[in-house]
């Protein structure tokens, strides 16, 4: 379908207008995230770094190799970052998005409270956008994400949603700090 072409190609066009323009107006401190609501009866924030639920369960030094950097959204902040964290401590230490989250009350995995989802458990790793506008895809700088929100706490009243998208502005300002 000629419309159904056009408007994939406007919706993905849109993405690296938008992406150009922050990261020339905030000198590449950017960080993509693909939002979305889940309908997973386990209510915690699912954190899709493009890294299946079976490999959030590898060791530290297993996920800090180049072969689990590549498939990570985050490739580029892992191989550099001002603080020098690991790929595994972007991922669940005590610095990374999904603690930060957890700490403003938003149980979050991968994190440092909850390090992998568990198997079985209708995980969602991360998608289309996120392996195509962020670092994972070779030529794209940029880092970024897939959230999958739950329901119960955040997206199930309008207070709710206003005092999430607070907890949220706090967390991934600290975490790109």
């Amino acid at each position: 379908n000629n419309e159904a072409i056009t408007a994939w190609n406007e919706f993905h066009d849109f993405i690296k207008e938008a992406q150009d323009r922050a990261n020339t107006a905030y000198n590449n401190q950017t960080f993509f995230v693909d939002l979305h609501g889940h309908g997973n009866s386990i209510q915690r924030i699912e954190l899709g770094y493009l890294l299946y639920d079976n490999e959030l369960e590898l060791s530290d030094n297993t996920l800090n190799t180049t072969k689990y950097i590549n498939y990570s959204s985050i490739k580029n902040l892992a191989l550099s970052n001002q603080n020098n964290y690991t790929h595994a401590e972007l991922l669940r230490g005590s610095k990374s998005f999904g603690t930060m989250l957890s700490a403003n009350n938003y149980p979050s995995v991968p994190s440092q409270s909850i390090p992998y989802p568990g198997t079985n458990t209708n995980y969602f790793s991360g998608g289309y956008n996120t392996a195509n506008h962020t670092s994972y895809s070779d030529g794209v700088s940029m880092n970024g994400l897939q959230m999958e929100l739950n329901y119960t706490h955040i997206r199930d009243s309008s207070a709710n949603r206003t005092a999430f998208s607070v907890g949220f502005a706090r967390a991934i300002i600290d975490f790109i700090n």
